[in-house]
């Protein structure tokens, strides 16, 4: 059996600097249409003490028909799969600092999606708009 390594995670504990709140919002816009990826780094609020790391996030798919991916990448990956036209909250599992890659179909116009990401555990929750 191969080698397992073991990561730590603030999933499930009560955060040491309290409860804190980090609104972030991409905005999908695309001459062309398509696929779209973008990435914000989070790894800077963490270092800096703003936020002690995720534990769930609030995500606004509403204004957009189509499935957005994100994937949170830090020690390993982990994915939520969001529909379109819904809004919800996830539960997040990562380690350390994280960046934030997020995929979507881009308009000419321009797709908003919100997030707020918590460092308080939330259990899911998703419904249609």
């Amino acid at each position: 059996m191969p080698a397992t390594t073991a990561y730590k995670t603030i999933q499930g504990a009560f955060p040491k600097i309290g409860n804190r709140e980090l609104p972030w919002s991409f905005n999908f816009q695309a001459a062309g249409g398509g696929s779209l990826t973008l990435t914000k780094d989070f790894g800077e609020h963490i270092r800096s003490g703003a936020i002690d790391g995720f534990q769930s996030i609030f995500i606004d798919n509403s204004n957009n028909g189509n499935a957005l991916t994100l994937q949170f990448v830090s020690a390993f990956t982990f994915t939520i799969e969001v529909l379109g036209n819904t809004q919800g909250i996830y539960p997040v599992i990562h380690s350390g600092p994280v960046a934030l890659n997020a995929t979507t179909t881009a308009t000419a116009g321009g797709v908003p999606v919100n997030l707020v990401l918590s460092n308080t555990p939330k259990s899911f929750f998703a419904w249609a708009s």
